[in-house]
């Protein structure tokens, strides 16, 4: 009996869980919580109802589809599973589809809601992916490199009309702010896909001309990888075209898209550039000075064009969008440019940093050598390790990091008080020091449990070397950061003038919130007025006075005379 309340429980405390988080958001909003969650599982259930009939038609639609003349046995199972999906979908998503429709055209705010825009979003990047993969595979027919697959070209085919129903159905009924994370996460998409499809075709290329100069046996051939090139490249090409370049590109540049920019673009880019590089020149150093792991040259550099390739295109990626952030022309240094520069520095630090503690581990190695029994990399490969690390890191983080602190000794104020900067500097010495104290913890616990069991010496120190590196070199570079972060805070950072906060109470203002946002950077808060009666704001009245504005938190409302801006202090 107890065991039976169980899930109802679950159900019940998930239903509480929602409850209570729609209720505090929506408090803010004026917007009752019962609307809330009954956009929640309203848009929910449409969702899951839209997959299962989409999974139902392609099954469907599979049976249909010729064999190309392989044989292929009808399953009775899935044949019967599709059918289900369908009877039972269909209907059920058609009623929920009219439903929708009704409040969308009777309610305007439905449009500008989150559960409207989740739907959307979670359903174009659900078909997108879905679509994308399947027209990958079922374009290994056509490029030769996969037979005939009925099952998906279905799933291609359907996926792709449910994406192009939703596609239209954004443009037709979505709210644009609320879609810019669809937008920027389809961006996304597409390009890791050409990305990695180029990384293919051109590692097909390389290793065939690797193949034919040292005569080895040709392990892929240059037709398959090709042609899993190319597929990729039409599909995912496609995809970034129509989701950044038609769109997204030029999209204000707000938080999210220098977060897609950054982070994906820029830090993906490069990660990949240093990874592919740091693993090219290790391969080469081991095989000239260290202790090769192949036999032969030919096995030996055998993985060199994969990382080469890996190289090309991380760099094509890291300067290309390196040119997108470029484009804005702002005069002086900008908070892009700083996190565009700590991005970079960050990177090549962790490349050293990991160098650093490497070369620790081989000296211990080398003083304490191990008994030769036991298997694993020489001393003079972990030696070349490190010094590649150092080689390909070292100089990224003293190019950016001497370039950061030349703008400080200029006496640039806003350098050193520079939010993005703590940041920078806090997040190193908080990972740092948390690294290193876990690491002397681990490192204490073991050294002492040695010595009292007696057994302490030249094992332990051995058994400890990469715990021991870490919390030198981690430990150190935190205790810099920090003694770095000490110093900038001596400084008083300069009260920006102008706004930085504001509340908009008006009926309908999501555009208004997102220009105020734009133009002057601020955190808007949008409150819904309930009279009618009340005069809807005019947007360029607003932005007009709040350029003109020097209090840091306001209050914007339609009054008699027109906008009024009314400045506050939180408390």
């Amino acid at each position: 009996m107890i065991a039976a309340l169980v899930p109802l429980l679950v159900i019940g405390g998930l239903i509480a869980l929602v409850i209570r988080v729609v209720g505090r958001r929506t408090a803010q909003t004026g917007e009752a919580t019962s609307v809330t969650v009954r956009r929640f599982f309203h848009y929910a259930l449409m969702y899951g109802v839209l997959v299962v009939v989409a999974i139902g038609v392609s099954g469907l639609l599979a049976e249909i589809i010729p064999a190309r003349g392989i044989e292929v046995r009808r399953d009775p199972v899935v044949l019967a599973r599709s059918l289900a999906f369908v009877i039972v979908g269909s209907p059920t998503l058609a009623g929920l589809g009219m439903w929708t429709q009704r409040l969308l055209d009777r309610e305007p705010r439905e449009r500008a809601s989150f559960g409207w825009a989740f739907y959307l979003t979670a359903s174009l990047l659900s078909a997108l992916v879905v679509a994308g993969w399947a027209a990958f595979e079922a374009l290994g027919w056509v490029f030769g490199f996969e037979d005939f697959d009925r099952e998906s070209w279905a799933r291609a085919v359907v996926w792709t009309v449910v994406w192009a129903g939703h596609w239209w159905l954004s443009i037709r009924a979505g709210h644009p702010p609320r879609l810019r994370l669809e937008r920027l996460a389809g961006s996304a998409a597409g390009l890791i896909g050409v990305g990695t499809a180029l990384g293919v075709a051109l590692t097909a290329v390389l290793a065939s001309l690797y193949d034919a100069t040292v005569e080895a046996p040709v392990i892929v051939p240059l037709a398959d990888g090709l042609g899993r090139g190319g597929a990729g490249v039409l599909v995912g090409g496609l995809i970034w075209w129509w989701y950044w370049h038609r769109g997204a590109v030029q999209f204000s540049r707000d938080t999210l898209w220098h977060a897609y920019v950054l982070l994906i673009g820029v830090f993906g880019g490069l990660a990949t550039t240093v990874v592919s590089g740091t693993l090219a020149l290790y391969t080469v150093l081991e095989w000239f000075i260290g202790d090769p792991s192949a036999a032969t040259a030919a096995a030996q550099f055998d993985s060199v064009p994969a990382q080469a390739a890996g190289v090309i295109v991380g760099a094509g990626l890291w300067f290309y969008h390196r040119a997108v952030l470029r484009v804005a022309g702002a005069t002086g240094r900008t908070d892009v440019d700083r996190i565009y520069d700590y991005l970079i520095a960050g990177i090549g630090l962790l490349a050293a940093l990991g160098g650093v503690t490497t070369l620790l581990v081989a000296v211990i190695d080398t003083v304490l050598p191990a008994p030769a029994v036991e298997l694993g990399a020489s001393a003079r490969n972990t030696l070349l390790a490190a010094i590649t690390l150092l080689v390909v890191g070292g100089p990224i983080w003293w190019t950016f990091w001497s370039r950061i602190q030349g703008l400080i000794r200029k006496e640039s104020r806003g350098e050193q008080t520079s939010p993005i900067r703590r940041v920078y500097l806090f997040v190193l010495f908080g990972i740092g020091g948390v690294a290193a104290l876990i690491s002397l913890l681990v490192v204490m616990f073991v050294a002492i449990e040695d010595l009292i069991e007696g057994r302490f010496g030249a094992e332990t120190v051995r058994d400890l070397r990469i715990g021991l590196s870490i919390v030198l070199t981690v430990g150190a570079t935190a205790g810099y950061h920090w003694s770095v972060f000490g110093r900038d805070r001596e400084v008083e950072p300069e009260e920006p003038p102008g706004v930085r906060s504001v509340v908009l109470v008006d009926r309908n203002g999501a555009a208004l919130a997102a220009a105020i946002s734009d133009q002057f950077g601020a955190r808007v808060r949008q409150w819904h007025r309930l009279d009618d009666h009340a005069p809807v704001i005019d947007p360029d009245a607003v932005l007009r006075a709040l350029a003109e504005e020097r209090y840091p938190h306001v209050l914007v409302l339609s009054g008699p005379g027109g906008v009024e801006i009314v400045p506050f202090e939180e408390d």
